[in-house]
């Protein structure tokens, strides 16, 4: 795992697919969300690896979305079409088996409130290689949290 990191941001463009679901649960809603991504087409106009969003985020309860990079006006049936503005963000980089996530996300979090810096939704995963032909111990997953103002 990476040291917490401040990035600057680009602005990019997505379709999404939205998701009220548990934390506990969200391996398989991600897992359902991506099938109806597959559904829709979206193969044919990814323009990078998937995203899933957290727009929220309590113990009983999450609103996620799973989106696929897209040039900007491309659109597919029953997705939304998401911006995610440009900005700085805190960036951690977890490396290995994607069930480590979330005590990745909570090492995160923990670095995150000594820094002084006011936090807003959504916060992200960007999966950078694909699991189908990368060794667990290989996976790349950026997590970022974007930075108010």
């Amino acid at each position: 795992m990476s040291d917490l990191t401040i990035v600057d941001v680009p602005e990019r463009h997505f379709v999404m697919l939205r998701s009220q679901t548990r934390p506990d649960i969200v391996p398989k809603t991600i897992d359902e969300l991506d099938a109806r991504l597959i559904a829709a087409g979206v193969h044919q106009v990814m323009a990078g690896g998937p995203v899933a969003f957290y727009f929220s985020w309590e113990e009983g309860g999450c609103e996620m979305g799973w989106a696929a990079p897209v040039e900007s006006g491309v659109t597919l049936p029953e997705t939304e079409s998401y911006v995610q503005p440009a900005g700085r963000a805190f960036f951690l980089e977890h490396r290995g088996p994607y069930r480590m996530i979330p005590e990745a996300w909570n090492r995160m979090w923990s670095l995150v409130g000594s820094h002084g810096l006011e936090t807003e939704s959504p916060c992200w995963e960007d999966y950078r290689n694909d699991p189908q032909n990368t060794a667990e111990e290989d996976l790349i997953t950026h997590l970022l949290i974007p930075i108010k103002g």
